[in-house]
């Protein structure tokens, strides 16, 4: 499934919209480590990918790397354009405040969801992303 959705991407572009996250991380939380971007399409594959499925043990460490790249990945969607779908800003809104909650942030069920989301934001950042030799 990943694949075939990262094949249809501009891939130079998605690496440049996950280096200014790399940025953005290291701007907001200089002491947190930020996902790699393999790491990032590691954690994709594994809660959205037809064949695959994390494991118990997983779920919380892949919960807390794809919450870290919503988070970044929300601040950069505000500074492309166009602005995100209705349908896209309800999801993020839903999923904000489910972990504010904080009930069910380890069940595999949310990763899928933050998982799915965090896909269609980062689809979003690469289609509104500056072309090369931008901001």
């Amino acid at each position: 499934m990943m694949t075939a959705v990262v094949a249809q991407r501009d891939i130079a572009t998605m690496a440049r919209v996950l280096q200014r996250l790399h940025r953005l991380s290291e701007a907001e939380t200089p002491s947190e480590e930020p996902p790699l971007v393999r790491t990032v399409l590691d954690d994709l594959e594994s809660a959205l990918g037809e064949f695959s499925a994390p494991t118990v043990e997983h779920v919380p460490l892949m919960a807390a790397r794809l919450a870290s790249v919503f988070r970044q990945l929300l601040i950069l969607a505000q500074q492309v354009h166009p602005p995100m779908s209705p349908g896209l800003a309800g999801r993020t809104l839903r999923l904000i405040e489910e972990a504010a909650g904080g009930e069910h942030i380890s069940d595999l069920g949310y990763v899928r969801r933050l998982a799915l989301t965090v896909q269609d934001l980062l689809d979003h950042c690469c289609v509104g992303y500056p072309p090369r030799g931008g901001p």
